[in-house]
């Protein structure tokens, strides 16, 4: 029945990626994994029901117009955040979440039946806990390898933890056929690690290179539009930085037809990158504003600089430490996590591919979500695990920094709350970043479209503004 109990209880049993669509005779029930990771909307308007994957595609249909506030929040953001679209009356399942709309009246019921929320009350050792995380991987991708079925694994592999882990876990539990990638400017520090650490693993590994050229042509090639359109869906971008590489992979035949593409999204997260507050109170207020400071960044001039903060009100009063991060890692896993991260399956979508997503499994969620916060700041547990079980199965011992915020860091971190301060890090990630960003997106640019899009989008504009604001002109007659 519409709105029980019952429907929260065997969604919450389900696991893997889903998007779910059950026509009642009384009512349609709708309801995404716990991660959105494949999209789902709906609107309700002149007593007729639209469902669909595509929130594009129900506005045309639906004479739906963009909502200003919206189409502004996408563009700082390059997502909506809560169930909300660009598009006026028509919306989005959120992970976790089923949404029950009745036939007769038209009326929506909504309810979470999963939330990635950390309690931080676990208690334990480290020891314990490295052998939990070790036997919790190890079940996952188990289960993940029985679904393969001996396809090709095809894994992303960058200089990163995340999809080290995934390539290593695989090896490890004696899957065969993995194959590794990178991509970016030639003789990237990333790339050069992803090489070293397939080579280790005996893994066949293939660099497809970027230039100013690579993304000139892209940029002009059907597949841009075409793809702005298949992934952004009225709700958020699909990243566009692996399709030029999975997309010459397939030209050079070097991707299998069969192949899954298993991505490192998002373990780190889950570990706690994410996490950094100082040990006191926090108000509602800060917290808002370290959310727009971490997340609305995408374009910072004047013209929309207005900040959309309809979730504020969802925020605590005060928050504890404790709090902050509960609260804070709860609105990054229903935005930013479940609408921006997890839309980038769309790009081996768009090639033709299929894709996985373990680390998103529940049993990794609810084990990281229950650990004592010490253990999540600074990635604290998942780094002694790749020190401890991930790097002795590769060979190479990797450098990770130290968990601790030194004297030095925290002072550094003070200057550069100082305004001229802070313009000359401003300044010097500029020019690091024209000519030496490693997936070479600024090098299809004269020095001087460089800076003009500096004065128009604000210092950290990036691929996903340009591609954001692409993506809105398709609507603009």
């Amino acid at each position: 029945g519409g709105g029980t109990s019952s429907n929260k209880v065997w969604l919450r049993e389900l696991r893997g990626s889903f998007a779910l669509l059950d026509e009642q005779e009384k009512s349609v029930i709708l309801g995404c994994d716990i991660i959105r990771s494949i999209p789902l909307f709906y609107c309700v308007k002149e007593q007729r029901i639209w469902v669909g994957d595509d929130a594009a595609k129900i506005a045309e249909k639906s004479k739906s117009v963009l909502q200003d506030e919206n189409v502004n929040e996408f563009l700082r953001a390059s997502y909506v955040t809560e169930n909300e679209t660009i598009f006026r009356g028509i919306y989005q399942v959120l992970p976790g979440e089923y949404v029950v709309i009745s036939r007769e009246d038209g009326s929506i019921f909504r309810k979470s039946y999963y939330e990635c929320r950390y309690t931080c009350d676990g208690t334990g050792v480290e020891k314990e806990f490295l052998e939990e995380l070790d036997a919790c991987l190890d079940e996952v991708f188990c289960d993940m390898i029985q679904r393969l079925d001996g396809r090709t694994a095809l894994i992303p592999l960058s200089g990163g933890c995340d999809s080290r882990t995934a390539a290593v876990v695989l090896k490890r539990l004696g899957y065969k056929d993995i194959v590794c990638f990178s991509y970016g400017r030639a003789g990237n520090e990333e790339s050069e690690c992803s090489k070293e650490v397939a080579e280790a693993l005996g893994c066949p590994w293939h660099f497809i290179e970027y230039n100013g050229k690579v993304w000139r042509d892209f940029f002009h090639s059907p597949d841009y539009k075409k793809y702005l359109d298949f992934s952004c869906r009225g709700t958020s971008i699909g990243s566009i930085q692996p399709l030029p590489a999975v997309l010459e992979l397939k030209r050079r035949e070097l991707a299998v037809e069969n192949a899954v593409v298993i991505p490192g999204h998002a373990l780190d997260f889950l570990a706690g990158s994410h996490i950094h507050i100082e040990n006191r109170e926090y108000n509602r207020t800060e917290m808002a504003a370290m959310i727009l400071q971490d997340h609305y960044n995408l374009r910072t001039s004047p013209t929309v600089q207005k900040a959309v903060r309809k979730w504020v009100k969802n925020i605590p009063e005060t928050l504890s430490p404790r709090g902050m991060v509960q609260e804070y890692m709860l609105w990054e896993w229903k935005n930013r996590q479940a609408k921006f991260i997890a839309n980038d399956v769309r790009a081996y979508e768009f090639a033709g591919l299929d894709w996985e997503l373990p680390f998103w499994d529940k049993r990794l969620c609810d084990f990281f979500s229950k650990l004592p916060r010490i253990f999540l700041e600074g990635r604290y547990l998942q780094y002694q695990y790749m020190q401890n079980y991930i790097d002795p199965t590769v060979g190479i011992q990797m450098d990770y920094m130290d968990c601790s915020m030194s004297k030095k860091e925290r002072r550094k971190s003070k200057l550069k709350k100082i305004a001229f301060l802070r313009y000359l890090n401003r300044v010097k990630i500029c020019l690091r970043n024209y000519k030496h960003t490693g997936n070479a997106f600024y090098d299809y640019m004269s020095a001087g479209d460089y800076l003009k899009c500096i004065c128009k989008y604000g210092w950290d504009f990036n691929l996903n503004t340009i591609e954001a604001e692409d993506y809105i002109k398709l609507f603009i007659k």
